[in-house]
């Protein structure tokens, strides 16, 4: 029986926000809420220009749906309007039908936030989960952060 084992790559896909007063609170820092709008926009350029395939091909041509499962936020210094932020996204795992990804938020190489996400694709028809798609899956791969990253 042969074993398939994806190629070790390590990929990061790097993604750069500025801050705009609309994402800050009325103190100038941003609102943790718009963290999550930041990293979404981040996986939707990865999709794009990390895996060759937009969200809204998926959506209008695959009819398949990205659907966040389980987020967890981890906040550990304040952004400020005006600031620029980098988001660094790397894939923990990948399973049947999920894939667990991590985006860290950095401001001058020190990390400000990190957030752990879980994702399925879900078919539009059905509105239930379906396997990874074997066109993605080795594009996705090539983003596996190494074990001890992944651990973290």
């Amino acid at each position: 029986m042969r074993v398939y084992l994806p190629p070790i790559v390590n990929k990061v896909f790097a993604h750069e926000v500025q801050v705009r007063t609309a994402d800050c609170d009325p103190a100038g820092i941003v609102f943790y809420p718009q963290f999550l709008v930041m990293t979404d926009g981040a996986k939707d350029d990865w999709f794009a220009r990390g895996l060759g395939q937009s969200r809204r091909d998926l959506l209008s041509k695959r009819r398949l749906h990205v659907e966040p499962e389980k987020v967890h936020c981890q906040f550990s210094l304040p952004v400020r309007m005006g600031e620029a932020l980098s988001f660094e996204l790397s894939v923990l795992e990948v399973n049947e039908a999920s894939v667990r990804i991590r985006i860290v938020g950095k401001r001058h190489t020190v990390e400000h936030l990190s957030i752990t996400q879980t994702f399925a694709f879900v078919s539009l028809d059905t509105r239930r989960a379906v396997p990874v798609p074997e066109d993605l899956r080795p594009r996705i791969e090539e983003y596996l952060a190494d074990p001890q990253q992944a651990s973290s």
